[in-house]
């Protein structure tokens, strides 16, 4: 599973919308939907914001717990 994979999860147990967590990371709905679904690697400067986002560690949102 891949960090986009995991983060379409987080959000999805939170109840966010796509457009909710684009506008909370500065990014456009469209492209968090291709980060989500694989087609589009997550830019590494965007991991640590969306680890403290979703209040986890970067380790577990590469799936290690």
């Amino acid at each position: 599973m891949g960090i986009g994979t995991e983060t379409k999860k987080l959000r999805m147990q939170r109840g966010l919308k796509q457009q909710e967590l684009a506008d909370a990371l500065g990014i456009l709905r469209p492209v968090l939907s291709l980060y989500e679904n694989e087609k589009l690697q997550t830019p590494h400067h965007l991991i640590p914001i969306i680890a403290d986002f979703f209040d986890i560690t970067i380790d577990e949102l590469f799936g290690r717990e």
